[in-house]
């Protein structure tokens, strides 16, 4: 019945959305502006780096901002 109405996608794009993850970019700029969640995501990004060598000076700043930023809420 779906089918037959044209309702289908839009069933599919209610049921099944898929939403994107943030960007790298909009990770940083989230976590420059005191985002205690965005600010650890780049310490795991950085720590644990799959498709290039991993920066864990990075990832310590990141870290040691996202436990300052919890510490303060």
């Amino acid at each position: 019945m779906l089918t037959s109405m044209g309702f289908l996608s839009w069933y599919h794009r209610l049921v099944h959305s898929e939403k994107r993850p943030p960007t790298v970019e909009a990770t940083r700029s989230a976590a420059e502006r005191g985002d205690p969640q965005a600010q650890f995501g780049l310490g795991l990004k950085f720590s644990t780096a799959n498709d290039s060598p991993s920066d864990l000076d990075q990832a310590a700043y990141w870290y040691r901002k996202a436990a300052g930023s919890s510490i303060q809420e």
